[in-house]
């Protein structure tokens, strides 16, 4: 007699799909979806159950603090128990860490300036500049194509920023400057079966 084959997902996997879908109308960006989708993995993993209870969800929030997790991450852990809690319809409530009152340290002018002059690779000032004065995260700066760069009009586009809203932004000259630089140095050819990536490809 055949096996019997079971063409079914995993009841963690469905409920990770269930959970996914029920975020994503909250409109969170994919990366962000994609970190709370693998913690609510983590949390059904600890307590061996798709259906937790409050005091699995207290055990678990009890064993990050042990962990010495960020007060941030721990928050992430408990929005995400709070939230399927709530889709499987036995919500609960857990208490959020107050964030720490030290004020965070910045870089001064000098500070940017030494970081600017200690990079001798124009080619990696382009991105590190791109990214320190238009004020963007490191996948919006990855995300960049060459149509989203006007040197003329000294902007760039942002697709799919934060919340997945699009945004246009001014460089500076020192930036524009750099950017120019470049793109009289860059190489016209693939490079090891690779293209250069899509930042440092803008059109003259």
């Amino acid at each position: 007699m055949s096996k019997q084959i079971n063409y079914e997902m995993p009841a963690v996997d469905q409920a990770a799909n269930r959970f996914e879908h029920h975020i994503r109308s909250m409109g969170f960006r994919d990366s962000t979806i994609n970190d709370y989708v693998n913690r609510l993995r983590r949390y059904l993993a600890f307590c061996d159950t798709i259906s937790p209870d409050l005091a699995d969800a207290e055990r678990f929030r009890d064993s990050l603090i042990d962990r010495r997790l960020s007060r941030s991450s721990i928050n992430n852990y408990s929005f995400v128990m709070k939230n399927y809690h709530q889709m499987i319809g036995a919500p609960i409530k857990l208490p959020f860490l107050k964030m720490g009152s030290k004020l965070p340290y910045y870089f001064d002018e000098n500070d940017i300036r030494a970081i600017f002059n200690a990079i001798t690779n124009i080619k990696y000032l382009c991105v590190l500049q791109i990214g320190f004065y238009a004020s963007l995260r490191a996948s919006e700066v990855a995300n960049l194509d060459d149509s989203d760069i006007d040197l003329i009009n000294k902007t760039i586009r942002i697709r799919g920023g934060k919340n997945d809203k699009d945004a246009i932004l001014y460089l500076n000259d020192i930036c524009i400057d750099t950017l120019r630089k470049y793109l009289k140095v860059r190489p016209k050819k693939i490079i090891d079966g690779k293209q250069p990536p899509p930042i440092l490809q803008q059109q003259e």
